[in-house]
Order: structure tokens, then sequence, then C-alpha cells
């Protein structure tokens, strides 16, 4: 069967115009090109399109375009000079959220047998499925002869951990009002105990002597950075 062609009469401006049986236009010639309007096209092949076109495989640059809820896959993101990390999943062992930190200069006395917090910092942890790092320096004095204290660190409600006689002086003079400066570290990698805001504290319980911190020469610091697990 030969070519079967439907043109209109040939003369500028004439147009060739397929309609609907309500007459609404469906293709539309012109003597630049056609408009097809309304049409349903199913799994259309689009063989090397120009013009404004982004392809599925083509390399091209999107200018102010909004993509909502894309997934990327192995992107490369270059130097993004800033971004939200906002649900991203971190590797394990990576720092999450922010660092608490905190340095005291406040005097502290605590009589024997008794018990206060020495220092403590403010925290907002994000999940209790991660580990935090604990890492204390504690400065003070023994008042007397020698004495032990216990250090622990508490959540505000329960002792996470107890480090038992990790301060300990001793002397021959009994003298009750001698000052023995002594200072220790504690580091420590605990459960994460609860979600949001959660205070952490180093709490001081001397057995037979009293001790004295943050004096006028000295400073105890309190850090904590919650870990992936």
């Amino acid at each position: 069967m030969a070519d079967l062609v439907i043109k209109p009469a040939p003369s500028t401006g004439n147009k060739l115009i397929l309609q609907t049986q309500n007459e609404t236009a469906v293709l539309t010639t012109s003597d630049a090109g056609t408009t097809i309007t309304n049409a349903t096209l199913s799994s259309p092949v689009i063989n090397s399109p120009t013009g404004d076109v982004a392809t599925k495989t083509g390399t091209e640059t999107l200018t102010n375009k909004t993509l909502t809820a894309p997934t990327l896959t192995t992107p490369a993101l270059g130097a993004p000079a800033s971004g939200v990390l906002t649900n991203c999943t971190f590797p394990e062992g990576h720092p999450v959220a922010e660092t608490f930190f905190t340095q005291s200069s406040t005097r502290v006395y605590i009589s024997a047998s008794g018990s206060a917090t020495i220092i403590s910092v403010a925290c907002n942890f994000v999940s209790t499925s991660n580990k935090m790092l604990v890492l204390a320096s504690i400065g003070g004095n023994v008042i007397g002869a020698g004495g032990e204290l216990d250090l622990e660190i508490q959540d505000g409600s329960s002792t996470l951990r107890d480090f038992a006689q990790c301060m300990r002086w001793s002397s021959a003079t009994s003298i009750s009002t001698l000052r023995y400066r002594v200072q220790t570290c504690i580091l420590d990698y605990l459960t994460v105990p609860s979600t949001g805001s959660v205070t952490i504290s180093i709490v001081g319980k001397p057995a037979t002597q009293d001790f004295e911190f943050q004096d006028a020469s000295q400073i105890s610091t309190l850090f904590v950075q919650e870990i992936k697990s």
C-alpha cells in the first residue's frame, strides 16, 4: 500500500487539525511543527530529545529544582557548604550530636561519710542504643592525716559507675587542719542511660576524712560524648 498523506491546502498558515467527536483538537500542525494536546502516550520511546530536557542516563545540570523525598544511591556530593543531617545513620564508633563539656572552679566541701556533686554537665542524648564516653579530671584537697574517696558517675537518678577509693592519701602527720592536694582522672565508656535531657554528674563520697574540691588554685573538668553503637 502506498503512503497515505494527509495535509492542508498548500498555503502558509494552513493547518491540519485532528479532533475528537466533540470537536476538541487533539493534534494541530503549524508551519513550525506539531502540537499534541490532552494525549496519553503509553510507554513512548523518545530518541535524542532536545531543549530543556533531563534524560535518565544523560548528564545535565538542574538549577533551582525541588526534589521531594529523593533516593540518592552513592551520590557524589563534592564539598557542600552546609547541610542538615537529621535522621542520618552514622557508622559505629562515630560521635553523635554535640559534645558536652564543662569546667568548674566553684568550691565544694564534703564532710567525712557525706556525699555531694563535685561537677555536672547537662546532656541531650539521641538513643539508648548508643554509648557515652565520660572523661573527668578532679582536683581537690584531703583535710587531715589521710583519707579515701569514692567517685561515682551518676545520671541524676542512679549510679552508673562507682570508682571505689580512687582518691586516697595517707600521712604520718595527724594535724587535722593540714590540706594535702590530690588530683585524679576517670575515664569510662557507658551505655546512654536515657534519651533527651540528662544531667551527668561526678559525685564524691569521702570515707574517714573531709575533702575539698575546686579551691582557689584547682579546677575540675567533665567531658561527655555520645558514640554511635
